[in-house]
């Protein structure tokens, strides 16, 4: 056997203690979702065929979020070490509407069905943003999975008419737009709100950042982005040469200015340490990375965000 299976199943015989999670769906992976959902036949073969697929291949679970196996061992590796070892994960992103929201509630409930408790764990990511989050009976879907993956980043980005942070920590007293509103603070607010327990939230931290060129700092028009589509760029390779790292302490959010990317906005050491200070402090889950082979290597010193992570978590 080759290929990415093969890789994963080599890191558990290598890590006994190491949670596997079969990954479906996400950004670009989530198009057939809707249909999969609207049918309970359809529902229980897809809820069928990830218990046959993870206990064929040994695998703890399904995420519907795709993950590169390499970063897996190191995506959870700021969870409670004290959960039972099968997960599984559901990523659709994202119900457009409150059907495709009930719809999103009685899919999980069947993959509860043919994955119980506790001897698999179910969990999905979920944005930050209420116009999503306003389709999905919150509190329902929390009774249902093990946890939650809250994409806390992404905040800001091409779509956005002005530059901005896409992680912050909190939201600023006078935000500039309505993208500016989002941080993790108001995200986790918003679920506690709506009867969903802290050990039940596990905080997203990007392991990019995004490239607005033409500017030097947040709510300004932009002529672009450097980096990949949508102005990606790999954390390892940031700061860019020549450019300038900063801390807005008021927001919890990290940025670069200068170089060949302009205003970068990303997380540091310092701000992952910061969130997971406010995950102990909130009872949160933990924290979870997107994704780990963009991480800094450990070779450069203190840059890496998962051992930020974990070090303040297992402080």
């Amino acid at each position: 056997m080759t290929g990415c299976l093969a890789a994963c199943l080599a890191q558990k015989q290598s890590h006994p203690h190491l949670r596997l999670l079969l990954s479906i769906g996400g950004s670009s992976g989530s198009s057939t979702f809707a249909e999969v959902a609207s049918s309970a036949v359809t529902r229980d073969t897809f809820a069928a065929s990830a218990r046959q697929f993870i206990d064929k291949y040994n695998f703890d679970g399904v995420d519907s979020k795709y993950m590169h196996p390499s970063s897996l061992s190191r995506i959870h590796s700021s969870l409670n070490p004290s959960l039972t070892p099968v997960v599984s994960p559901v990523d659709w992103e994202h119900p457009k509407d409150a059907n495709q929201g009930r719809d999103y509630l009685s899919l999980l409930q069947t993959c509860r069905k043919h994955l119980p408790s506790p001897q698999y764990l179910l969990t999905s990511a979920l944005p930050t943003g209420e116009w999503c989050l306003r389709n999905i009976d919150i509190s329902t879907v929390a009774t249902t999975l093990d946890w939650i993956n809250l994409m806390c980043y992404d905040f800001s980005g091409p779509w956005t008419e002005l530059s901005g942070h896409q992680c912050q920590l909190y939201s600023p007293e006078h935000p500039h737009n309505a993208f500016a509103k989002r941080s993790c603070d108001a995200a986790v607010k918003y679920l506690f709100g709506r009867g969903v327990p802290g050990s039940k939230v596990v905080i997203g931290i990007p392991v990019y950042g995004r490239s607005f060129l033409g500017t030097n700092n947040i709510g300004q028009q932009f002529n672009g982005h450097a980096g990949e589509a949508g102005g990606v760029i790999e954390y390892k390779d940031l700061p860019r040469t020549n450019a300038v790292e900063y801390v807005d302490w008021n927001v919890g959010a990290a940025f670069s200015v200068g170089g060949d990317a302009g205003f970068v906005s990303y997380d540091v050491p310092a701000t992952v340490t910061a969130k997971a200070q406010f995950v102990k402090q909130k009872g949160l889950r933990g924290l979870f990375y997107w994704t780990g082979v963009a991480d800094a290597p450990l070779d450069r010193g203190d840059r890496s965000l998962i051992r930020a992570g974990w070090a303040e978590l297992s402080s």
